[in-house]
């Protein structure tokens, strides 16, 4: 396994290279070198056109068309397509968030009218929340407003096109509006795309055994699910490497890179380490690929060489690639939990409440001279730390760390002055004045 070095990780380095471990994550074995050796497609008309589809129209077109028989190639470039194209600037998540709550609720209520309503508006908060588009498209499905449905689903598998959670429904809309052959197919893009296939299948035989209108599409689906599935033959079946082909398309890359991934039996045990690795994969794709959508194939084998060798000499630049999926991964999340189990003490004494930091800087009047306990992202610079909720964050708090012991103060200074990463960390203290602003009085730290 390549080694991460102490200057490239936070100080919960053992924890998660144990996490690593754990995944059996390893690059070569997962195929990055193996990329190299990449089989040739099949030059199906289907696989062509999922290849150069220029809109979400025309890839979603090829995804249905090619679910049965199944063409998971076909698939997989069309959902990678989708993939790369423009989504919808993301805007207020929490407003976002307490909306969708509050349009479930009422959907559970069967108010479906005015989960509608809801959803809609939270929709608007932040146009790029996929789940919310997707209960928009169940919430108007109830509502019997089939049409917009299916323009909300669209837009839920616009952002996220493997999402089983919105083809689902989308079959649903599209039985009810009278095309069955598409229904039927976006069911089985539904049951491909599932992370949990037992589970999905469970779902589609309880909806099989209803007096739902749509019960004998699901018992259809089950019977094609159940039968062994007719695959689209590739047109050369010995699948030469790169030798065969002259150029390779990033959408084509990227696909072989979501199968190789699904087909090792280590990331499907660890989902964590699964979206860990598609994520690195994804950005080195995007290096080798900068400013063109195909590469020449000794072009192309030369950048994925050096990316390479980057991992094995541990080139900042790819090293920086791997921290910044590790840093917006569970894994990390976790690690820091063990590391804060790991050093807590047997006795400790009772902590303070743990705060949005959007309500603490909300309630910071009424908060003056009481303990809380806020985490986020950390930056020190210039002999002060700052913590915000994310790295996108413009609104920082100031936070007064006099008062820490030395090693922990040295601990920051260490860990958190990396503005391009910063640190995530939990802060207990007290609201107070610091530097003549409201801020927190830093009294113990969690890493």
């Amino acid at each position: 396994m390549m080694a991460i070095t102490s200057s490239a990780v936070p100080r919960v380095l053992g924890s998660i290279e144990n996490h690593l471990r754990a995944g059996s994550l390893s690059f070569w074995a997962l195929g990055f070198i193996g990329l190299v050796a990449l089989p040739a497609y099949a030059s199906s008309d289907l696989l062509g056109r999922a290849s150069k589809c220029g809109d979400f129209h025309d890839c979603f077109n090829v995804m249905l068309q090619s679910a049965d028989p199944r063409n998971p190639e076909a698939i997989s470039v069309a959902a990678a397509r989708i993939a790369e194209f423009q989504k919808p600037a993301r805007g207020n998540r929490k407003a976002a968030r307490e909306l969708n709550t509050k349009g479930l609720a009422e959907f559970k209520k069967t108010n479906f009218t005015e989960s509608v309503t809801l959803l809609q508006q939270a929709s608007t908060e932040d146009p790029g929340d996929v789940e919310i588009l997707s209960n928009l498209g169940l919430a108007l499905l109830k509502a019997n407003r089939a049409q917009e449905a299916r323009q909300a689903l669209r837009s839920s598998l616009a952002i996220n096109p493997r999402r089983t959670s919105a083809w689902v429904p989308m079959a649903d809309v599209l039985s009810e509006i009278g095309d069955s052959d598409s229904a039927m197919a976006a069911l089985l893009l539904a049951y491909e795309f599932s992370e949990n296939k037992e589970k999905t299948r469970t779902y589609f035989d309880g909806k099989a055994g209803s007096s739902e209108r749509n019960a004998s599409m699901y018992a259809q689906v089950l019977k094609r699910i159940d039968e062994p599935r007719q695959t689209a033959a590739p047109a050369n079946t010995s699948t030469p490497s790169l030798s065969g082909r002259q150029t390779l398309s990033k959408s084509e890359a990227h696909a072989y890179v979501i199968q190789k991934v699904d087909a090792d039996p280590d990331f499907r045990s660890n989902p964590m380490m699964k979206e860990m690795m598609l994520c690195f994969m994804e950005g080195a794709l995007d290096d080798i690929y900068s400013g063109v959508s195909s590469l020449d194939k000794a072009i192309f084998e030369s950048r994925l060489s050096e990316y390479g060798d980057g991992l094995k000499k541990d080139d900042p630049q790819v090293q920086l690639r791997l921290m910044k999926c590790l840093v917006n991964s569970p894994i990390l999340e976790q690690a820091i939990k063990e590391k804060s189990a790991e050093e807590r003490p047997s006795s400790p004494a009772a902590s303070a409440p743990l705060l949005d930091m959007d309500d603490l800087r909300l309630d910071m009047a009424s908060l003056d001279g009481k303990k809380v306990r806020v985490r986020g992202v950390g930056n020190y610079m210039m002999d002060m730390f700052m913590l915000k909720k994310s790295m996108t964050d413009m609104s920082p708090m100031i936070v007064d760390i006099t008062q820490l012991p030395r090693d922990q103060r040295r601990e920051i200074m260490k860990q958190c002055s990396d503005l391009m990463s910063g640190c995530r960390i939990t802060v207990h203290g007290t609201v107070g004045k610091v530097s003549f602003q409201k801020g927190l009085l830093a009294e113990r730290i969690e890493w």
